[in-house]
């Protein structure tokens, strides 16, 4: 029973969530959202009787917006396939950020933009853990707000990651 109300609730969400462009949403409107929904007695009443009344707003927005988040993220093969990349098999996948090695020699990341330090690190750390890397190639999404989208920030990521052998793409 709990597990049913707890997936309409996100079901729900996700619809909204949809409905808005949630990845495209400023942080403050994002934090209206957070507060109707934690105040839904459909939403946010149901949920504090499973996690409790003073988790309810950092269970939707650490476990059922990462989830969207994670669940809206274009999966990598997908990616590549659309940009016309082959290989011929993925060697390895990764996590946090997610990656795979396709055929031994080339990395491919994917990042929401806020995690770019983290990200450019991961990929920086794997490339060289794998050695002899003919790419090494870090996309980023969720671009189109906040600091990121001002042209020279996105060219001080792409300088840092030139210096670390990242190749940085902003993907939709």
């Amino acid at each position: 029973m709990v597990k049913d109300a707890k997936q309409q609730i996100i079901d729900r969400i996700f619809a909204i969530a949809d409905q808005v462009d949630w990845m495209y949403l400023p942080q403050p409107a994002k934090r209206l959202y957070y507060e109707e929904w934690t105040s839904d007695p459909q939403i946010g009443g149901v949920l504090a009787e499973i996690v409790g009344q003073e988790n309810v707003r950092v269970h939707l927005k650490d476990t059922i917006m990462k989830l969207y988040a994670r669940s809206r993220q274009p999966e990598l093969p997908a990616l590549l396939e659309a940009m016309s990349v082959h290989y011929d098999e993925i060697t390895r996948k990764y996590e946090k950020p997610d990656a795979i090695l396709c055929d031994g020699i080339a990395l491919y990341t994917i990042a929401p933009a806020k995690q770019w330090k983290t990200s450019l690190m991961s990929a920086y750390e794997r490339a060289y853990d794998a050695r002899g890397l003919t790419k090494n190639l870090l996309f980023f999404t969720e671009h189109v707000t906040g600091r990121f989208v001002d042209r020279s920030y996105q060219e001080m990521i792409e300088a840092a990651g030139l210096k670390l052998g990242v190749q940085v793409q902003w993907v939709v």
